[in-house]
């Protein structure tokens, strides 16, 4: 029995890498296919309007904030996946998605052994993957630790294209100036500085120039984003985290353990506070802690040599199975056959089929998926809004408000012409405005649609 469990470890350990490319593209795919996120419907509606309209220069899919200067630093992104979509529909577009986050894991630990602990990082974003911007983040800073990891540097202007792109499919590049700033640190050179400056230029290449600085800066200084959205919650107790975290602790002490505080003026030292801030970043500290996690492991003595430990071999054996499905139950634990199912479907036919005699009232997180769904109908909130400020209008604090303060709510719905709300069947909203004479237009899968006459 311990021979057969060394073997299994031994081949689990030096796996090769089409059976690790299959393995992360499954994975990727079945959680890409079978989940939608809340904000990929307006994605996709903003790239098919691009594509007719350009850029949006101010807000076009809600009422509450018709002035308010959009600022769309995804803009290419939406467009690229509304092709997709276009063509092949959402399968199409999952798999994609899928091929890009397998590329991010695959291209960064390509060079090193220990396949095995790319699987188990793979695992720990996997929650976090799908149809989502972030996959762009996870692929082209691949891409740039690939250029800048070089040994000739005048392979390091291949940065230069890498920035251009990524300043126009998501707002993200920050992190990529980041890369280049440490990487001009280290070599101290005008040609390093040369390369910070242009790439900082070409990030003004987009749309909105200078502007798209505004959007960052607005999301990144917005402290109540951390108390409003999930995955915007700091210091979230994850096993994933936490094995990842450890992992990476341990490479770097190895590395240099008389100095353990070398550690810090690094690149993924950086991306771990993100990671602690938000848990929406985790997978990006999964993927930056790779290759100094993979190079910690090469250092350490030979892995045959420890396995020939029966008890080693088993204690090995039952991490590795606990990790792996423990992680992967994780990640998976939201698919469903039909994605669908989870968003407000027959309200959203139910909308262009009987349109609202004023505005409608959303839920936030279905807001995005109406914009795709009910394009007739402007909504009151969705996946954009949480750090929207214009003069004293707070969007996303006027539509917590509403939600709790009941005589606010009324003089809010009034003010907007508010005549339709979709809301949980059962949940308070619902029931206060039935109280308030509103009825029952339609409801399906734990979800009312509710009117009121004027």
């Amino acid at each position: 029995m311990n021979a057969h469990i060394q073997k299994f470890l031994s081949w689990v350990l030096h796996i090769d890498d089409r059976a690790l490319i299959a393995v992360l593209f499954s994975l990727f795919f079945i959680k890409s296919r079978f989940t939608i996120d809340p904000d990929f419907g307006w994605h996709i509606s903003s790239g098919e309007y691009m594509l007719t309209h350009g850029a949006p220069q101010t807000d076009i899919y809600t009422y509450t904030a018709v002035n308010f200067p959009w600022i769309h630093h995804e803009w290419l992104a939406d467009i690229i996946n509304y092709l997709v979509y276009h063509v092949g529909g959402y399968t199409l577009l999952a798999a994609v998605y899928a091929l890009m986050w397998t590329a991010a894991f695959y291209l960064v630990a390509r060079p090193y052994s220990a396949k095995l602990y790319v699987l188990l990082a793979a695992l720990v974003a996997l929650p976090y993957a799908g149809v989502r911007a972030v996959t762009w983040t996870m692929l082209i800073l691949t891409l740039l630790v690939i250029v800048l990891r070089q040994v000739q540097p005048k392979r390091w202007l291949w940065a230069l294209p890498v920035m251009l792109l990524w300043a126009n499919v998501h707002g993200s590049f920050v992190v990529g100036l980041l890369y280049i700033c440490f990487h001009a640190i280290r070599h101290r050179s005008w040609y390093t500085a040369g390369l910070l400056m242009v790439s900082l230029l070409l990030t003004l290449c987009n749309p909105y120039g200078i502007d798209v600085y505004t959007e960052v800066l607005r999301t990144v200084s917005d402290s109540s984003l951390h108390t409003r959205i999930g995955e915007w919650k700091s210091f979230q107790l994850e096993v994933g985290l936490g094995m990842v975290v450890g992992a990476w602790a341990a490479a770097r002490l190895l590395a240099d353990w008389r100095k353990p505080w070398r550690a810090v003026p690094h690149p993924d030292a950086v991306v771990l506070l993100l990671a602690l801030s938000a848990s929406r970043h985790i997978p990006v500290f999964a993927l930056a802690s790779l290759p100094v996690i993979l190079k910690g492991v090469q250092r350490m003595p030979s892995m045959t040599n420890l396995l020939a430990d029966a008890r080693i071999a088993s204690m090995g054996l039952a991490v590795v199975v606990l990790a792996t499905l423990t992680l992967g139950y994780d990640g998976l634990r939201t698919i469903r056959l039909d994605p669908e199912a989870a968003y407000p479907r027959q309200m959203a036919r139910a909308l262009r089929q009987h349109a609202c005699k004023g505005n409608l009232f959303n839920d936030y997180n279905d807001g995005g998926y109406l914009i795709w769904r009910a394009p007739t109908h402007k909504v009151f909130i969705d996946g954009r809004m949480p750090s929207w400020r214009m003069g004293d209008t707070d969007y996303f604090a006027i539509y917590e408000r509403i939600l709790e303060d009941k005589d606010y709510q009324k003089r809010q719905f009034d003010y907007y012409n508010v005549t339709c709300v979709l809301a949980g069947e059962k949940g308070e909203l619902a029931r206060h405005l039935r109280t308030e004479g509103w009825h029952d237009y339609s409801s399906a899968d734990g979800y009312v649609l509710l009117e009121r006459d004027r």
